[in-house]
């Protein structure tokens, strides 16, 4: 899903995009970076948006993208620093929200296989989604949370 330039290592940086939301990620010398990017965006007639772009260490802070919160840890078996990425919790009080209204009181008169197929869409297309990364926790929080409420 995400799409990594290979050839835009000009400016020191890597381009990872999708749809119209970016991360730049580079090592140090940001300032530079970030007007070259202001550069190349204004030749190809595009807007940075100014609120939205900020400059994030990751090894001192985690940072929101696509529904995914991305950060530096530290691994508690080897000591070494690994890329953590794992779903943010918006995410999943989102994908919680659409499978409760799914199996409110107002489809009790639907049929139940009806409701089994809709709320398996919407879990699928999240799993799908959010497989990547270190999601074992939000897995089992979501299967458990399916559990009560197609008994409810």
């Amino acid at each position: 899903m995400w799409l990594v330039k290979k050839g835009q290592e000009k400016l020191g940086a890597r381009l990872v995009r999708y749809a119209d939301g970016c991360v730049i990620l580079c090592r140090g010398n940001t300032a530079r970076i970030l007007r070259g990017v202001k550069l190349v965006f204004d030749d190809l007639g595009l807007d940075l948006n100014e609120e939205k772009a900020h400059v994030v260490d990751t090894h001192q802070e985690m940072f929101y993208f696509l529904g995914f919160i991305i950060g530096m840890k530290r691994g508690i078996k080897t000591g070494k620093m690994y890329t953590h990425i794992e779903r943010s919790k918006k995410a999943l009080k989102h994908v919680r929200s659409e499978i409760k209204q799914l199996t409110t009181e107002r489809y009790s008169a639907t049929p139940t296989e009806v409701v089994i197929l809709r709320v398996n869409r919407v879990a699928r297309g999240w799993v799908g989604y959010f497989h990547y990364g270190n999601c074992t926790k939000a897995m089992s929080s979501l299967r458990y949370y399916l559990g009560d409420r197609m008994r409810i």
